[in-house]
């Protein structure tokens, strides 16, 4: 399902898009599939509604009742006529993924809807504001096209473009654009760039599915001559070696084609299709160069001026040559369900430097994902050249030693006035660029643009220690560099979906960013990925094969059974779980065909930890032991998975097979007379601790000695990529914030401070900032869970009908030195809000929770009488009620609402 343009796609005046209310109930937040917004949702799929309840001056308000209008105009949506659904008064709390039970929608179609809510006691609110969904393609009337004659064994030549005139008459009501352009597209219409998007569309296994992108031009398109274009680059589709330029891999699906279609509504009823055949003309176009890791070269001399307007003399172009659709015709055309990679942000240059003559070097004080964006005044003929990179040399130059070398983006002047250029096809991830000028030619300015998916944010976090939010920041833009069409390793060398990341990071990305999209076409990935014995890759889309524990380690293909358990605690999104539990099942097999009596242990372990040699496989820990922990959390996982769907025979079967893993690892690895495991690494003692291996009555030993391995090292982190995320778990489940804390800010070894003192604007690869590892890594940001679910304490409860934090526990952590913490998290229900600070010698924390929302929040303090709400005792409070007091702790339970309590000083 595709976000699209929300300006574009509100398509009748005067839809009402503010939030109704009336009474104390309300509604509003609406989403489709988990999307705000408007989303292309395929005919093969039922679209999932939702909404979020609210509350005005009244606490505890739940759902107890529902009605779904849909309608196919905005006019009989206002009278409230549901002529494809009225679902009635519906009993009951559901408000995330409400399965739409109308009529099924003709291709294109456009759904408008709204929900009104009743609360438990009968409260009833206003309509909302209108929702809006549109239908995918059934069919294509369209044909792929090509550039005649193109070879996939030929070295890439300049990008192919592609047009077509078409004439629009009276009456026009609705303009719709559907396409997909392989590798990479460009698409305008009457001389402007349709849509947001940038390297589009979205990297996918190509023999079996392409993503095609929906716009809505409406507004682009003109009464009378028209004109559409189209410039295809390579992308991942297309990769091929190439003497000179930086290559990661060769791997090639066809030269670039494209499949288009306009459909244009009218108001007659009558409804035309423009779409890509035999008739459209092609050229080729400036782009001389582009490689997704090489880099991109433009000649501007060559420029096709006006080709893409209405007009243009295009006599001397080819006819496209009609191809068939990638896989040997068998690819499936899907509407693409991640957000687009778009212009996020423009950084100016903060410093210049002149390492030597005839070189530039700018700083633009980031390091990020994207492209260099070049202003340039020369004669026709002049080239300038873009280097860019993430460190400086000792010489004061960019180098690319560890980012994937030689990449460079290069621009041939047309001469005369200023000129404007960015790459279109290539990105890198970069702070510096070098630059130097062939021929008479002036850089009259240059930006650093930074793109990434269009996440919408979910989070916020701030305390008052500022290395904590500087790390914090560190970590966010680790995790939006990185965030693409895929979640990559690093946006320079590699690129490529490697997929411990997505769970063992998964919380910390989650509390920050809305990443249902980008998960949800992941699991795409995997699932095309797995092999038909049950082996999920390391990487997917596996666009190469790597050897060993590259491709096959249990830490990583594991997230296909992991990913989805995220989703639906996350999102309540509890379709993830059936769509992919086959995939899940066959790889639980796989990797029961590879144990011996219980233990896996092959692969790459816990990558990256800190020992005597050099980062890379595990050196502290053994495989079989992350192995072993891994299959067991994925029994389990899969287990509660089976429980969801209703399959209690394979909940049962799978629960007896944990069980009996979990004897052979602990017989294998703890030794019961000093509640150690294995040689007693962070990790060998976070792992079991966090996935529920410790025998009972052994988890406060296992707990210490795990603190004393820290403290003993000085608070300094030596677990890796794997088991870091594990110590995050372990220590914050442990109630022991106080140690996590200290390990992110030590600044006596490598770690969070290190990399900042080091200069690092990102996550960098390894803990100690090597300059020969990569600067922009997300898989070691595993800290950034315990901001949100230790220092603030929101903790979503995942039940039967809670999964989506309908269900949330509030318990901070209050620690060291720190205070004030504040964070937030935008859920599929609402706003979950949690912030302490110390004053006066007491504490005070504010909650707010959303309607349909219930929540348990841990205060510290001796006793419930010492626990305020306001100006009364919380005993007493309006929607408090008093479950607990012990152990320091006073636990309460709150509905919707906001909520302050006070301890005074003990």
């Amino acid at each position: 399902m595709k976000r699209t343009n929300m300006r574009l796609l509100t398509m009748a005046a005067g839809i009402c898009l503010w939030m109704s209310r009336a009474g104390a109930v309300t509604v509003g937040e609406l989403r489709v599939e988990n999307h705000h917004g408007v989303v292309t949702v395929d005919q093969r799929d039922t679209p999932r509604l939702g909404w979020a309840v609210g509350a005005e001056g009244k606490r505890g308000v739940m759902q107890g009742a529902y009605r779904v209008v849909v309608a196919s105009s905005a006019a009989a949506l206002a009278r409230d006529e549901g002529d494809l659904w009225d679902s009635g008064r519906v009993a009951g709390a559901a408000s995330v993924l409400v399965v739409y039970g109308g009529k099924a929608l003709a291709e294109g179609q456009v759904a408008y809807w709204k929900v009104k809510v009743w609360d438990q006691n009968g409260g009833e609110s206003a309509w909302s504001e209108t929702g809006m969904w549109r239908a995918g393609m059934a069919r294509w009337e369209a044909k792929w096209i090509g550039f005649p004659g193109d070879d996939a064994d030929k070295a890439p030549e300049a990008a192919p473009c592609f047009r077509h005139e078409f004439s629009v008459r009276a009456g026009l009501v609705h303009a719709t654009a559907y396409v997909c352009g392989l590798g990479q597209y460009d698409l305008q219409l009457n001389g402007q760039k349709v849509g947001p998007a940038v390297l589009a569309p979205g990297w996918t296994n190509y023999a079996r599915t392409c993503l095609y992108d929906t716009y809505d031009v409406t507004q682009q398109v003109r009464e009378g001559a028209n004109a559409v274009g189209v410039m295809l680059g390579n992308g991942m589709y297309n990769v091929l070696k190439v003497p000179g330029r930086y290559t990661k891999f060769v791997g090639t699906f066809g030269p670039p084609k494209v499949i288009a279609e306009i459909v244009c509504e009218y108001a007659d009823g009558r409804r035309e299709v423009v779409g890509t055949d035999g008739s459209w003309r092609t050229a080729r176009g400036p782009v001389v160069f582009n490689h997704i890791y090489g880099g991109e070269d433009e000649d501007a001399r060559k420029e096709l001026e006006g080709w893409d307007a209405a007009g243009f003399a295009d006599g001397q172009w080819k006819a496209a040559a009609e191809v068939e659709a990638p896989g040997d015709g068998k690819a499936q055309l899907v509407a693409a369900m991640e957000p687009a990679v778009v212009q996020a942000a423009v950084y100016p240059v903060v410093k210049e430097s002149t390492p030597r003559e005839g070189v530039r070097v700018f700083d633009f004080g980031q390091n990020m994902s994207g492209r260099p964006r070049l202003k340039v005044k020369g004669a026709a003929g002049a080239v300038v050249r873009l280097v860019p990179g993430e460190l400086l040399g000792r010489d004061g130059q960019v180098t690319q030693r560890q980012s994937g070398s030689p990449e460079w983006f290069e621009y041939t002047c047309k001469g005369g006035r200023e000129e404007v250029w960015a790459p279109r096809f290539s990105y890198y991830g970069f702070r510096y660029v070098q630059a130097t000028v062939k021929g008479d030619a002036t850089i009259t300015g240059i930006d650093g643009i930074f793109t990434h998916a269009d996440l919408p944010p979910a989070g916020t976090f701030k305390s008052s220690d500022a290395t904590l939010n500087q790390i914090h920041t560190l970590i966010n833009m680790a995790i939006l560099s990185n965030a693409q069409s895929v979640l990559t390793d690093c946006p320079h060398r590699e690129k490529l979906g490697w997929l411990e990341q997505g769970y063992l990071v998964g919380d910390a990305i989650m509390m920050n960013w809305d990443v249902s999209g980008l998960y949800a076409k992941t699991l795409l990935d995997m699932r095309e990925a797995q092999t038909p014995d049950g082996l999920v890759p390391d990487i997917a889309p596996e666009y190469t094969q790597f050897a060993g524990g590259f491709r096959d380690a249990p830490e990583w293909g594991s997230a296909v059974v992991l990913d989805p358990w995220l989703m639906y605690t996350c999102y309540g999104d509890k379709g993830a779980l059936a769509n992919e539990y086959d995939a899940m099942k066959a790889y639980v097999g796989y990797l029961r065909g590879r144990s011996k009596e219980g233990i896996v242990g092959y692969g790459l372990g816990d990558w990256f930890d800190i020992g005597p040699g050099k980062p890379g496989p595990a050196q502290l820990t053994s495989l079989e032991l992350t192995g072993t922990a891994t299959f067991y959390r994925d029994l389990e996982t899969l287990a509660a998975e089976a429980r969801v769907l209703g399959k209690t025979e394979d909940a049962a079967t799978l629960k007896k097979e944990a069980a009996a893993v979990k004897a052979a690892f602990n017989a294998a690895f703890f030794h019961a007379d000093t509640g150690v495991y294995e040689k007693g690494s962070q990790t060998a003692l976070a792992m079991p601790l966090a996935v529920g291996l410790v025998p009972d009555g052994q988890r406060a030993r296992v707990l210490d000695n795990l603190v004393k391995e820290v403290r003993d090292a000085k608070n300094r982190v030596t677990a890796g990529d794997v088991g870091f995320s594990y110590v995050v778990k372990a220590l914050t489940d442990g109630g022991r914030g106080d140690v996590l804390l200290d390990m992110a800010l030590q600044g006596d070894g490598p770690g969070y401070v290190d990399q900042l003192r080091k200069g690092a604007t990102t996550l960098t690869e390894a803990w100690d900032a090597n300059p020969s590892d990569s600067q922009n890594h997300l898989m070691l940001g595993h800290i950034e869970a315990w901001f949100y679910r230790g220092l603030a304490g929101i903790q979503p409860v995942t039940g039967d009908d809670d999964a989506g934090f309908g269900q949330v526990t509030i318990a901070p952590q209050v620690v060291g030195t720190l205070q004030w913490v504040e964070a937030s998290v935008e859920t599929v229900r609402g706003k979950i809000s949690s912030a302490w600070k110390k004053e006066n010698g007491g504490l005070t924390l504010r909650v707010e929770v959303p309607g349909n929302v219930r929540a348990r929040v841990v205060v510290p303090a001796e006793a419930a009488a010492a626990v305020k709400e306001g100006a009364v005792s919380a005993a007493s409070a309006p929607g408090v009620t008093v479950l607990d007091a012990s152990g320091g702790e006073v636990t309460l339970e709150v509905g919707s609402g906001t909520y302050v309590f006070r301890v005074d000083e003990q």
